[in-house]
C-alpha cells in the first residue's frame, strides 16, 4: 500500500484518510457489483476515452494544458493577433475570455480549410450577439462537420460560465478535434526550433538550489495528486455507465468527489500561476491562505472514508467464492485498519511532543517542579471557562500532562 500525499493535504489523520480512501477505491471498487457481474473481476477494466487521454498527455494541470494549447495556437494561420491578448500569468481566464469573443474560434476552425468557412454575416447584430453567433457556428460545425461525439462536445454554457472543469471540454475539442487534424493535414505553421527558454526564477545545472528542489516537488506532487483524483472520478463515471452497481452505493463510496475535483483544479491552477512567477515574486503561502476555507470540502469525504471502506469490504465478503477467500478479505481489511491506527497514533504523538517542547521553551519558572519527572503530554488546546468572581467567560490554554515518566 502506497501513501501519495500532495503538499496541500499533509495535515495529520485527515491526510491519511484523504490519500488512502481513493487508492483503496481504485483497487477494489470494481468488485462491489451485483452477483452476476462478479465474474468480471478478472476481466480488463474498461476506461473512458478521457482516462486514456489522461495517461498519454504530458501536461496534466489545466494551466499546463492551456500553456500547451497557447503554443499550438501560435501555429494557426491568422491567430497571431489574438495571441497578443493573452495574459501569461492568468492564462486560463484570458484564454476563456478570448474564446468567448467567438471570432478566435472561427479562425481556429477555418484553419482546417473547410469547403465553407465560418463567417458571421449578420451585420445588424450587436457585438455581443455576433460573439454568440460565432460560438454557436463553431459548436454546430464541430457536431455536424467534424462528428465530435456527444461525450466530448461542449455547449455554450461550458464556455461562458466560470467552471474551470467545464472549460476543459472546450480546450479538449480544440486540441484533439481541430488542431490535431489541421496538423495532420499540414495546415499549421511549422514551429521553429529554439533552445528551451528558462522559466523566470529558475536556475540550471549546478545553480539549482534546495529551494528549487522543494518547489519542484511541491508542484509535481500537486499535479500527480490531481491526476489521481481525475482517474478516481473517471472510475466513478465508468461504474455509473456500467449500471451494475446501485447508484446509491456509488454515491456512498465516492461521495463529494465532484466538488473535490472542482476545488482541487482551482487550487492547482493557483499553484501553477505562482510557479510561473519570477522567484522574488513567488508567495507560496498565498494559495493556501486564499483557499483555506475551501479546503473544508475534504471534511465530508474524510469522515466518510471508513463508511466507504466498510461498504466495499461487505460487498467483497458477500460475493466471496468460498470461506477461505472470505476470511482472507476480512484479515486484509483488519490489517489495513491496524496500519492506519498505528500511523495516526504516530502522527498524533509527534504533534504532542512538538507542543511539549514548545511549552518547555516558553516556561520560565516551573516552581520547583521537576520537568523530567513529568509524563507525556496527553491533551492540549484552548478552552473557554467562566470565572466565578465576575461571571465572565474567557479562554485559557490547557496542557494536560501524564503522571510519572512513562515512555
Amino acid at each position: 500500500m502506497r501513501y501519495i500525499l500532495p503538499a496541500s493535504q499533509l495535515s495529520g489523520t485527515a491526510a491519511d484518510a484523504v490519500s488512502i480512501a481513493p487508492q483503496n477505491s481504485l483497487e477494489i471498487s470494481f468488485a462491489v457489483s451485483s452477483p452476476e457481474s462478479v465474474s468480471q473481476l478478472n476481466s480488463p477494466i474498461l476506461v473512458t476515452s478521457n482516462t486514456t487521454k489522461q495517461q498519454v498527455d504530458a501536461p496534466r494541470s489545466v494551466h499546463q494544458i492551456c500553456v500547451s494549447l497557447k503554443q499550438r495556437l501560435t501555429q494557426v494561420p491568422g491567430f497571431h493577433q489574438f495571441i497578443e491578448q493573452l495574459d501569461e500569468v492568468d492564462l486560463i481566464n484570458s484564454l476563456r475570455n478570448l474564446f468567448r469573443e467567438g471570432y478566435p474560434l472561427l479562425t481556429i476552425y477555418n484553419s482546417l480549410h473547410p469547403s465553407k468557412e465560418l463567417r458571421v454575416q449578420d451585420y445588424t447584430a450587436t457585438e455581443a450577439e455576433k460573439s454568440e453567433i460565432a460560438i454557436f457556428q463553431f459548436i454546430q460545425a464541430c457536431r455536424e462537420e467534424l462528428n465530435v461525439p456527444p461525450s466530448d462536445r461542449f455547449v455554450i454554457a461550458d464556455l461562458v460560465g466560470n467552471d474551470t472543469s467545464r472549460f476543459v471540454k472546450v480546450v479538449h475539442v480544440i486540441n484533439y478535434y481541430i488542431l490535431d487534424l489541421a496538423e495532420k493535414r499540414g495546415y499549421l505553421i511549422r514551429r521553429q526550433q529554439h533552445v528551451e527558454e528558462k522559466r523566470p526564477g529558475t536556475c540550471t545545472g549546478s545553480q539549482i538550489t534546495p529551494r528549487d528542489h522543494i518547489v519542484k516537488e511541491l508542484v509535481d506532487t500537486e499535479r500527480k495528486y490531481f491526476e489521481a483524483l481525475e482517474h478516481l472520478y473517471d472510475l466513478k463515471k465508468t461504474l455509473e455507465n456500467m449500471a451494475t452497481i446501485p447508484s446509491e452505493m456509488i454515491d456512498q463510496i465516492f461521495l463529494n468527489i465532484d466538488a473535490i475535483i472542482h476545488f482541487q483544479r482551482r487550487f492547482l491552477t493557483q499553484i501553477e500561476v505562482t510557479n510561473k512567477m519570477p522567484t522574488p515574486k513567488q508567495q507560496w503561502g498565498s494559495p493556501f491562505v486564499m483557499y483555506e476555507d475551501e479546503f473544508d470540502v475534504y471534511q465530508k469525504f474524510v469522515s466518510n472514508s471508513r463508511d466507504a471502506a466498510r461498504i466495499i469490504k461487505n460487498e467483497l465478503i458477500k460475493h466471496a467464492e468460498n470461506e477461505e477467500m472470505k476470511q482472507n478479505l476480512i484479515a486484509g481489511h483488519d490489517a489495513a485498519e491496524r496500519v492506519l491506527h498505528r500511523l495516526n497514533e504516530v502522527m498524533d504523538r509527534d504533534l504532542l511532543e512538538e507542543v511539549f517542547k514548545d511549552l518547555l521553551n516558553r516556561m520560565n519558572d516551573w516552581k520547583n517542579y521537576k520537568v523530567e519527572q513529568f509524563g507525556k503530554l496527553i491533551l492540549h488546546g484552548t478552552y473557554a471557562i467562566i470565572t466565578t468572581k465576575v461571571d465572565k467567560q474567557k479562554e485559557v490554554s490547557l496542557k494536560l500532562l501524564g503522571i510519572g515518566s512513562q515512555h
